[in-house]
């Protein structure tokens, strides 16, 4: 509970940092980070990042944005004896937006808990060892960022979050072809 209260401070403190974000590793970094804490056999994680998409903004809030997700995911799972764990991690642009689709088939989230899930201290179920600071975090991060998240679940069948964050910080490496522009100059 303490590393998470730290987590929840730590986000107070990050500046809008204009890093290049590179979602795959990040995710697949956290990941490996959690095959420590937790047994991830059972669970299979696919990621998919829209090619050529560069985004501008702070590695240190989109790991612990990725971090809660993960966690939450695994302390929420459906028992390996009912299925196998699918995690499924979307990036894309949309519109004005960068868009994330987090989701998973694990225990889902009970339908009048939806509206309390952001909350501090809210746990929707009891099957799990969590303190209820999680999506609490993960909402904290969105903010900072400007972005807005929701969810959609059914009980006992999957949860999904859809994240959008500004367009405004993201940038193409083909719309920047320095070779050809350097070029146009000569």
């Amino acid at each position: 509970m303490l590393s998470k209260r730290v987590m929840a401070s730590e986000i107070n403190l990050e500046k809008g940092m204009e890093d290049t974000v590179n979602f795959k590793m990040i995710i697949e970094a956290v990941w490996g980070y959690l095959g420590i804490k937790y047994k991830l056999d059972d669970f299979k994680l696919n990621i998919h990042v829209q090619q050529c998409l560069v985004y501008r903004g702070n590695n240190k809030l989109i790991e612990i944005l990725f971090q809660n997700l993960l966690e939450n995911a695994i302390n929420f799972s459906a028992l390996p004896e009912l299925r196998q764990t699918v995690i499924n991690v979307h990036v894309s642009e949309e519109n004005a937006y960068l868009k994330i689709v987090f989701n998973d088939n694990g225990i889902g989230i009970p339908e009048q808990q939806l509206s309390k899930i952001f909350g501090m201290f809210t746990v929707a179920s009891h099957i799990s060892e969590g303190f209820g600071l999680g999506l609490y975090i993960v909402r904290k991060v969105i903010t900072k960022l400007g972005g807005h998240i929701s969810v959609k679940s059914t009980e006992n069948e999957y949860t999904s979050f859809t994240i959008t964050l500004p367009k405004n910080e993201m940038i193409y490496l083909d719309d920047l072809n320095l070779t050809s522009k350097n070029k146009k100059l000569e």
